[in-house]
């Protein structure tokens, strides 16, 4: 599902567009700095989106002047939903639908060229970031959060290191600039403060039905988006290329890449029969890690590589903490857990909404021409 997006984008419009300004001065009264905040627009069950107007164009040469870029950000799938529990992986008809609709509210006064319509249709829209996000059914809350606190221990994702738990979120690269991975209860994260059900959907049972799902979010910022050459929609598929499924250019794709990374370390002790069989550098190393030594303390890095990589191969990671207790879920269960989309009766009580042939809550409707 395509969760957070930022995009830039060309639409002519007649005056700026912007929220409050924070403004600081200085002894004397005189303005120091003016940050110009982007403006809030309130769409189903009072999820909001920003847009703004770009200081400076997304391209030098702009052939409406001034004002003529655009930068919209936000949860696209919850403000035409209201919720974000699951959605839509179209990430191009998504970030269409939501133009058109902002074309169609006359307050922002756009008023697009030919030329903006052409850019939009070559895909000419820069995404600066977007959250991908995919659930799995672990049964109940009580697993999810057994998984959670189990992942904390030991886990790790390539060029990323090891988690960071957090008030019941597992993150990996938390504070990246480039990009980010974190794993939730999302039922849990339904109650808590700025991300609450809005009570409408709260009675229609939604709370109950995102009961035991794990959310594994994906963050790209717009410097890894460059680097994957992503930076544009038109470089976007929805789809794998049925020649080429490993091409990362689709949302599901590029998420299983970047889960792939993830290694968790989830044993604690290696029965005799296996232990048996190991060759002695890494019977050597599992035992200084189960007598809960400093492994890293006694190896050469290059020692060291060699070792981790073959015990990985058998759930242990050697440069995390061992373990405490034997509670851990063990990475098999992970992958075994049922990864879910929308039930079909979601979309039947429009629950959910398809960017393709939903149509607009009436309180959408009521805000365009």
């Amino acid at each position: 599902m395509i969760d957070w997006l930022k995009v830039e984008l060309f639409c002519t419009h007649s005056f700026s567009i912007s929220g409050d300004h924070l403004i600081t001065l200085d002894r004397h009264g005189e303005v120091k700095w003016d940050l110009v905040r982007a403006l809030g627009l309130v769409g189903s069950h009072d999820a909001r989106i920003q847009i703004k107007t770009l200081a400076r164009p997304i391209r030098p040469i702009c052939p409406a002047g001034p004002l003529h870029s655009l930068t919209i950000e936000g949860n696209f799938v919850k403000y035409f939903q209201g919720h974000n529990i699951f959605g839509t992986g179209d990430i191009h008809t998504l970030i269409h639908r939501m133009i058109n609709h902002l074309v169609k509210i006359p307050e922002l006064g756009l008023t697009p060229t030919i030329w903006d319509k052409k850019t939009w249709e070559d895909g000419l829209i820069k995404i600066k970031r977007v959250d991908i996000t995919e659930s799995w059914d672990m049964g109940s809350n009580i697993a999810v959060d057994a998984w959670l606190k189990g992942t904390q221990v030991n886990a790790q994702v390539a060029y990323k290191g090891r988690s960071v738990y957090e008030q019941g979120t597992v993150y990996f690269g938390k504070h990246s600039k480039h990009w980010s991975m974190k794993f939730y209860n999302k039922a849990k994260e339904l109650t808590a403060k700025g991300h609450k059900l809005h009570r409408d959907l709260h009675e229609k049972g939604l709370s109950k039905k995102a009961q035991g799902l794990l959310r594994g979010e994906l963050v790209f910022r717009h410097r890894k988006l460059e680097a994957m050459d992503l930076n544009y929609l038109r470089q976007w598929k929805n789809l794998p290329d049925p020649k080429d499924p490993l091409k990362l250019d689709n949302p599901k794709a590029i998420f299983e890449d970047f889960i792939s990374k993830m290694k968790l370390g989830t044993r604690i002790r290696v029965p005799d029969n296996e232990l048996d069989k190991m060759p002695r550098s890494l019977r050597t190393a599992y035992t200084l890690w189960r007598n809960g030594e400093d492994v890293t303390a006694h190896y050469k890095r290059t020692q060291l590589y060699v070792i981790k990589k073959g015990l990985l191969e058998i759930g242990i990671d050697i440069t995390a903490p061992r373990p405490k207790k034997a509670e851990i879920i063990p990475m098999t269960r992970y992958i075994e857990a049922k990864r879910v989309d929308a039930p079909a009766d979601w979309h039947q009580e429009g629950l959910i909404f398809d960017p393709a042939t939903s149509e607009l809550p009436d309180e959408l409707k009521a805000k365009e021409r």
